[in-house]
């Protein structure tokens, strides 16, 4: 016999190859034995059902009709068989035969169906009282381990729960496992192994030292215990367990040759608990759940928390007769109180069991958005709060780095800030809210006052190089691309704001420029072009012309001088005061016109 096995609780296909050595007639049966095939879940412990009618190949030879009868899962399915009933009359001619019972009848291989276990076959000719026709080998199964033939398993169920389910608290630990079939028999020799990840003990010799949870948990802050006997352990078996606490750094999972232990596993920094299984293990008793139960004299404790049904915790069962390698526990109790304090993190990010801590999304308060906060400004722990767009800042205060007090460590006044130092962020809506004088969605950009007082046009540092009536003036106007200076196209570190700030470059009803025709200064200016100029003309009491600006720089910080034929700004000819606020001359006593350029 050859069934397809592959690992527990999967469909499998069985192939049987027999020879018949004598004739049968219709109405004979065969009935195979099948120790371990379940049409059950086979995880839990439960029974499947019979199937009646299954789907079969066979020799042409041979036409058979076939039923599955299940066994029962406390003795591990040791009775299940399946039964073929012969349609034709059969003549024995030696000849080699098969039968090929389908995957798709839903048969699954449980642990008893093992490498080298004998199933028998029995013949129940038509009118006759039958017995034993021969017996089938299971040629392929699950295979051996390397220690000995053990088939692979599955617990139908592992959980972990604590005394004091809390970091840095001794706790008890309770060890229930629920197997298929009794863990070993009389004088067996078993071995359960349970990874703990980040536990360890507190040291005998201070009854209130804990191991602090440090930024490098391969280094912690106490030095780990010596090896110790456990004390008190008790279990629901009817044989017992001896324990003995082992502790190194060693971080691998080592299963030992011989002794039967239970082995728990701290990670980085491991404690080993070995337990031996003394006493009597009978085969034949049913099958339950069973508890091992760690005190907490024993002063075992979670370093940090744990996530509830955490898949870190592991566990590993080597029986003579069977193999569960290492998995996860069914059920494992949180270790903490999680993030509850913190409102699981709104849903805005994940929790950091170890440390009970949110690391939130970005946008919510992630180690990168906090790279953006101002100085003293801070997130919610709980993810609950919002960022807001990060802009230059026009003077952000410099933030050191790594504790270095130099200048080279400080870090950029111009470095990216929320709200770019502008203004407040709303942590409700993402949204800041901008000082006076700012906008944008990170209030970095620099607004003209009062809108340029709706005498002139609010343009970008980077493109007052190319407005000709731009102050300070410049003859360097071309309109071409490639020959336009901009402020930003080289040393960007330096010129941070060349698209953040703003300034006004004012209206005038005549040309402002330093060519012929143009005059240097506009007719409205200011900050905010809040201000106007009165008409301007020559003086009348001088022999030069004050409006020829010929050779002349009338506006400070210019290098350029006016062209031929351009001309100067005089307010009020010299000859009176200018009222800015209307432009409008008030001429000195003697003098009159528009421009107090005449004489009475």
């Amino acid at each position: 016999m050859l069934p397809y096995l592959s690992t527990p609780c999967q469909a499998v296909a069985l192939h049987y190859k027999l020879t018949l050595v004598r004739n049968l007639t219709a109405g004979s049966q065969l009935v195979l034995d099948m120790p371990g095939i379940t049409s059950g879940p086979c995880l839990t412990p439960e029974n499947g059902k019979t199937v009646r009618s299954l789907l079969l190949a066979t020799s042409s030879a041979l036409s058979l009709r076939g039923s599955f009868t299940e066994g029962n899962y406390t003795d591990g399915f040791q009775s299940s068989h399946v039964t073929l009933t012969l349609s034709n009359d059969y003549t024995s001619s030696q000849e080699e035969l098969f039968i090929h019972i389908d995957r798709l009848n839903g048969l699954r291989a449980s642990c008893l169906s093992s490498t080298n276990r004998t199933w028998s076959i029995y013949a129940y000719p038509k009118g006759s009282t039958g017995g034993l026709a021969g017996q089938a080998t299971v040629l392929n199964a699950f295979p051996a381990d390397g220690h000995q033939s053990r088939g692979q398993c599955q617990a139908y169920s592992a959980d972990i729960k604590f005394d004091t389910p809390f970091p840095q608290f001794s706790t008890g630990v309770n060890l229930t496992f629920y197997l298929p079939l009794p863990l070993a028999g009389p004088n067996d020799v078993a071995t359960i192994n349970v990874f703990l990840p980040y536990f360890t003990n507190i040291p005998s010799k201070s009854s209130s030292a804990v191991n602090p949870l440090s930024d490098d948990f391969s280094k912690p802050s106490l030095a780990l215990p010596g090896n110790a006997m456990l004390v008190n352990v008790s279990a629901s078996t009817h044989f017992h367990w001896n324990g003995y606490l082992t502790a190194d750094e060693d971080t691998s999972w080592q299963i030992p040759s011989s002794a039967s232990v239970i082995r728990i596993l701290r990670r980085k920094f491991g404690v080993t608990l070995t337990f031996t299984a003394t006493g009597y293990m009978s085969m034949h008793d049913p099958v339950k759940p069973f508890w091992i139960y760690i005190p907490p004299e024993n002063r075992l404790m979670a370093v940090c928390g744990s996530q509830t049904n955490s898949t870190e915790f592991l566990y590993e069962i080597l029986s003579p007769y069977f193999r569960v390698n290492a998995t996860t526990f069914t059920s494992v109790q949180g270790v903490g109180g999680a993030c509850d304090a913190q409102y699981q993190c709104h849903g805005r990010g994940e929790c950091n069991y170890c440390t009970q801590q949110c690391e939130c999304h970005d946008g919510y308060g992630s180690a990168a958005d906090r790279a953006y906060l101002p100085i003293g400004d801070s997130m919610p722990s709980d993810c609950s709060g919002r960022t807001c767009p990060a802009g230059p800042a026009v003077y952000a205060q410099p933030r050191y780095v790594d504790g270095r007090s130099n200048m080279s460590s400080m870090a950029d006044p111009h470095r990216l800030v929320e709200c770019s130092a502008n203004g407040i962020c709303n942590r409700d809506t993402g949204i800041c809210k901008c000082r006076e004088g700012f906008s944008g969605p990170a209030c970095e950009r620099a607004e003209c006052p009062r809108q340029c007082s709706q005498r002139g046009r609010c343009i970008s540092l980077q493109r007052l190089g190319s407005q000709a009536a731009a102050l300070p003036l410049s003859l360097s106007t071309s309109t071409r691309y490639e020959d336009r200076k901009f402020y930003g196209m080289v040393k960007a570190s330096a010129t941070w704001d060349f698209m953040r700030g703003s300034l006004c470059v004012c209206d005038s009803s005549w040309k402002v420029g330093l060519l012929s025709g143009q005059t240097q200064l506009a007719e409205f200016f200011g900050p905010a072009c809040e201000y106007r100029r009165c008409p301007t003309g020559d003086d009348p009491d001088t022999l030069e012309d004050e409006t020829d600006c010929e050779g002349k720089i009338q506006t400070a910080g210019g290098k350029d001088v006016g062209k031929q034929g351009n001309k100067c700004h005089v307010d009020c000819s010299n000859r009176g005061s200018c009222d800015y606020n209307t432009g409008l001359c008030q001429c000195f006593p003697g003098y009159t016109g528009m421009n107090c350029g005449m004489k009475r």
